[in-house]
């Protein structure tokens, strides 16, 4: 008597659809980006940090956009510059409490002191510093 069965989709839901999750140094903070191409329930991002990448201390939140379909963008800036690589978290937290981690990435904090001679992009070519892609900077 299968005709009587029914049958319900039980595939969760992911909260978020995350683009992308990169940072860079800019002057003496470190700015952190991220976007989504869709959100659920999404009630904040939380934002975590380590020196050795594996003890973690949260640093802040951004507020969330609930659900949408839209391509959202956020950014976060840390303020507490150094001179060492860095390591971040986000967290995506449903407003049930449920939540999901991604990364870590590592951002390289080079001390302000360190000369360019130049920067370049993933494929060796020599780009400025408005150029908007992954960039290299090579010290002297």
């Amino acid at each position: 008597m299968l005709d009587d069965v029914e049958v319900w989709d039980v595939t969760p839901t992911l909260p978020i659809e995350l683009l992308n999750f990169y940072g860079n140094t800019e002057s003496d903070k470190i700015h952190l980006f991220w976007s989504t191409c869709s959100e659920i329930n999404n009630d904040r991002f939380e934002i975590y940090k380590s020196f050795n990448a594996e003890d973690y201390n949260l640093m802040g939140s951004l507020n969330g956009n609930g659900t949408t379909n839209q391509t959202i963008q956020y950014e976060y800036f840390d303020e507490e510059y150094c001179d060492n690589v860095v390591y971040y978290k986000l967290r995506q937290v449903d407003y049930d409490g449920n939540f999901k981690e991604y990364g870590p990435i590592a951002i390289y904090c080079h001390p302000n002191n360190k000369k360019v001679i130049k920067i370049v992009n993933e494929i060796g070519q020599e780009v400025d510093e408005d150029y908007d892609g992954v960039k290299f900077y090579i010290y002297e």
